[in-house]
Order: C-alpha cells, then structure tokens, then sequence
C-alpha cells in the first residue's frame, strides 16, 4: 500500500534518546502547571467561601437579584458556525472546551464564520446550556485571545455598577450553584438550562466595595 511506502528518518539511537528525554521533560512542566493551575482555582474558591458565604446563605440580609436582572442585556445564545482547525487569530469557544473548573481546555479551534456580534468582551461569562457539561461557565479575561461563543452556551454581559463579572464568575464554582444546576437541568434526552431559567438564577449581591476587595484578592492570585 501507499502507507507502506512512506519513507520515515530514523535518527541514531543516542539522537531519539535525547529526543525522548527532553519530551519527558515538557510532559513533566505540563503536569506540574496543571497542578498549580488546579491550585490557584481551589484557593479563590476558598478565598469566595471566606468572604462571601454568609451571602449565599442570605444570612446578612444582603439584596438578592435574578442574573437577567444584572445583565445590560439579554441573555444571548451563541453562534452556530461550524469548527475549524485554529487560525491563529480568533477561538470558537464551544460547550466541550469549558473545564470543570471554568477554564478552557487545549483543543482550540477556530470559528468557520465570524460575527462580531458573538465575540466576547472582557467580563462577559457564558453559560453552558446542554449535555453533559451543562452549568458550566467561563469568564473572558483581558489576557485571553480574540474569542467568539457557540451556540450551545449563553452570554451574560453584566451590569459592573450593581455586581463584578469575577464575584459572579466564583458563584458558579460554589456547591450552592451547582445544587441549583441539579434542580434546574431538566432530562430530556440530555440535561438542558434555558436562557430564561439562567436569567431566573439568584444571586445574593455583597456590597460594591466588597467585591471589589475580592477583586483585588483574586487579582493577587
């Protein structure tokens, strides 16, 4: 066949060795980030628990909103362009790249059209709506690429006079959230949340200057 034709370089012995010591290095680097990465995340959620779950539990009487209620806009669904191999300039952020921790995976891909209409904007949260990664959430940061959202998550764009898009990003890591996720998916043939039932989620809302202290903290780390 064509395939057992192919003509492959094979390198000394000592050259492949070297080769393979030095891959092993950067899987050992890759590991190692991962774990800090891992490490950081379980500190801010400390850190939110520390300072705000008195909030989640309403027990200081704080104010309490629908999330529809803190967006200047509707919740909005995402683009439905196709995935494509990475152009080196936009990502398509798509349901399946959104780890449980908020973060994205590896597995980056580019949109096959682009609409600026679902490009993120600093702060912007997106929600996953369906399968088996529903609940899910990413916050786009200043220091991630050009990103445009899929169609199977949904957009918050929050009102940072009434509430920080970091102190809302950190109530999606909370157990009281994802209980709230359990409640709410609704099994059909998958687990699904609805833009309307997103906008109905109750957020307790600290004081400004209190997320704003949290703000600073999470910066820190």
């Amino acid at each position: 066949t064509d395939i057992a034709r192919i003509q492959i370089p094979v390198p000394s012995e000592e050259i492949q060795s070297r080769v393979v010591a030095e891959l092993d290095k950067i899987n050992e680097l890759i590991r190692l980030k991962k774990e800090q990465l891992s490490d950081y995340n379980k500190l801010a959620q400390s850190l939110f628990y520390e300072m705000f779950s008195n909030s989640i539990e309403n027990e200081n009487g704080w104010e309490t909103k629908k999330l529809g209620e803190l967006c200047v806009s509707k919740l909005k669904y995402g683009s439905g362009a196709s995935a494509v191999d990475f152009d080196g300039n936009i990502r398509y952020v798509r349901i399946t790249d959104i780890n449980e921790d908020g973060t994205l995976n590896n597995d980056i891909k580019s949109p096959n059209i682009v609409d600026d209409e679902y490009l993120l904007n600093v702060g912007d949260i997106v929600f996953a709506r369906s399968g088996a990664t529903v609940g899910k959430t990413y916050l786009h940061r200043k220091n991630n690429i050009k990103c445009l959202y899929a169609g199977y998550l949904i957009k918050a764009t929050l009102n940072t006079k009434m509430v920080l898009p970091i102190y809302v990003f950190q109530f999606t890591q909370s157990k009281y959230y994802k209980d709230w996720v359990n409640l709410n998916a609704r099994a059909v043939a998958q687990p699904n949340i609805n833009a309307k039932q997103y906008g109905d989620l109750q957020i307790p809302l600290p004081p400004l200057t209190l997320q704003q202290f949290f703000a600073q903290r999470i910066e820190l780390i």
